[in-house]
């Protein structure tokens, strides 16, 4: 006679091995860059700042009237605030901004377009920069609002755009320049992000980064600044119908 516990049934278990997942490796030069960033955000943040004044117009008499200017604030290395430590900083940002307003004979509306960019190389100046970034414009004969961008000079990445915004300055109340009213004014802000960027030093005296440069380009589409009248084939030749321009970059950086 058979046992009771024979004739029950019995539970059969299935074995097998359990999929799982692991995350793809990370490079070692990723990780380095991530670790970078976690000691960067542990670190104090500085700025440091610089400010352009100009006038800015389609045309400046014979030439062109672009605004051209030079961003780089001085740093100077020391243990005070705002000052940098050893010969390298890593920037992580930089903001411009920028007031507008129109000069005593700018009647019309203006449209104003600025452009930040950087600069790989040694003392780049401000004519080579807007030689670098802007191509003739056949119809004035200057580099202008109108100019195609110089993408040939730009190929190699030397001269980089890395940011641009436009504003519009409305026409003057009834048009007239005896108008007893305020003249119209406008505003840009300009921020840019960087994922990594280092600008070095060569010398402890040195208040100036060597291996990268920003500037400023704000071009007009109408007007020229200059006190004298322009014979270019312009729209608004008269004199002192550009824009005002005051601005300023501030500049974040940790040191490196």
């Amino acid at each position: 006679m058979r046992e009771a516990h024979d004739s029950m049934p019995v539970k059969r278990t299935i074995t097998g091995k359990r999929k799982r997942s692991f995350p793809a490796k990370m490079s070692s030069a990723k990780l380095e860059a991530q670790v970078k960033r976690l000691m960067r955000l542990r670190q104090e943040k500085k700025y440091a700042e610089s400010t352009v004044e100009g006038n800015i117009g389609q045309v400046d008499a014979s030439l062109s009237g672009a605004l051209v200017a030079p961003l780089g604030p001085a740093i100077i290395q020391g243990d005070g605030e705002g000052q940098r430590i050893g010969n390298s900083i890593t920037a992580t940002g930089l903001v411009w901004k920028q007031q507008l307003s129109k000069q005593i004979n700018g009647i019309g509306p203006r449209r104003v377009r600025t452009h930040i960019v950087r600069v790989l190389g040694d003392n780049p100046t401000t004519t080579s920069v807007l030689e670098g970034i802007l191509d003739v414009n056949p119809l004035s004969g200057v580099r202008d609002y109108f100019s195609s961008l110089n993408y040939t000079m730009m190929a190699d990445k030397r001269m980089t755009i890395l940011g641009t915004k436009e504003t519009k300055l409305t026409s003057n109340f009834n048009d007239t320049m005896n108008s007893a009213y305020e003249r119209s004014t406008g505003e840009m802000t300009i921020p840019i992000k960087f994922e990594e960027q280092t600008l070095r030093f060569e010398r402890d005296s040195d208040l100036s980064f060597s291996n990268v440069h920003y500037f400023v380009i704000s071009l007009c589409d109408a007007g020229n600044k200059n006190a004298t009248a322009s014979s270019l084939p312009v729209v608004v030749s008269i004199q002192d119908s550009g824009v005002i321009s005051k601005g300023y970059m501030r500049l974040w950086y940790t040191d490196s």
